[in-house]
C-alpha cells in the first residue's frame, strides 16, 4: 500500500499507536460527527485499532494511520470500512483537530479514494457524513462522489449517502452538487 500526498502519507496501524489514537478519539469535537457520535475510551479505541489491523489481514484493506511527512507524527486515520448490513465498502477519514481546514482530509481522501479503485478494483466506494457536519461533506463534494440519499446507519442515525464508481481521469470525476434536505 502507498498513499501519499505532497504533505501526509498512510501507513498501517500497530499497536504502539494507541497512545496518539486514545488521545484523538477522546477530542468530543473531533468524535462528534465519527460512527454514533461522541468520544470514546481508550478500551474502545484499542478494540477499533485491533479491527483496522484486523482487516488488513482479511480484506487486503482498513483504516490506516495518516501520518504528517514533516513531524512524522500521526494526525488522524483514512482508508476503507466494510459497512454493517449493506456491505458497502465506505472511504473514512478523521483528523486531529489542529489539522482541520487545511485541505488534507480532501488530499488525503481523494488519493485514498483512487487507490481503491486502480489498486484494489472496487468497483463502488461510499461515504457517509451526518446531515449536519458540513466539512465532511464538502470533502465529499471535492471527492466527486454522487448523492444517493438520506440512509438511516447504526440504527438510529441519519447519514447522507453518496456513491463513487471509477471512471478513469480524476479531474473529470469532480462534481459539484447541492443538497436538499431536512435536519
Amino acid at each position: 500500500m502507498n498513499i501519499k500526498t505532497s504533505g501526509t502519507f498512510l501507513r498501517k496501524f500497530i499497536p504502539e499507536d494507541l497512545p496518539v489514537m486514545s488521545r484523538i478519539y477522546a477530542d468530543e469535537n473531533v468524535m462528534k460527527f465519527i460512527g454514533r457520535g461522541g468520544a470514546v475510551n481508550e478500551r474502545a479505541t484499542e478494540q477499533m485499532l485491533q479491527a483496522f489491523m484486523n482487516s488488513y489481514e482479511r480484506n487486503g484493506f482498513g483504516i490506516w494511520a495518516c501520518v504528517d511527512n514533516l513531524s512524522g507524527k500521526i494526525i488522524g486515520h483514512c482508508g476503507f470500512n466494510i459497512l454493517p448490513v449493506t456491505g458497502d465498502i465506505e472511504i473514512a477519514y478523521l483528523l486531529d483537530k489542529p489539522f482541520w481546514g487545511k485541505g488534507i482530509a480532501t488530499s488525503i481522501a481523494l488519493e485514498t479514494l483512487q487507490y481503491g479503485f486502480d489498486e484494489l478494483k472496487l468497483k463502488k466506494i461510499v461515504a457517509l457524513a451526518y446531515p449536519k457536519n458540513i466539512a465532511s461533506i464538502r470533502v465529499i463534494e471535492k471527492l466527486g462522489m454522487n448523492y444517493e440519499g438520506i440512509k438511516e446507519f447504526f440504527r438510529d442515525r441519519v447519514f447522507i449517502l453518496l456513491k463513487a464508481k471509477p471512471c478513469g481521469d480524476r479531474m473529470n470525476q469532480i462534481l459539484r452538487f447541492d443538497f436538499d434536505y431536512e435536519v
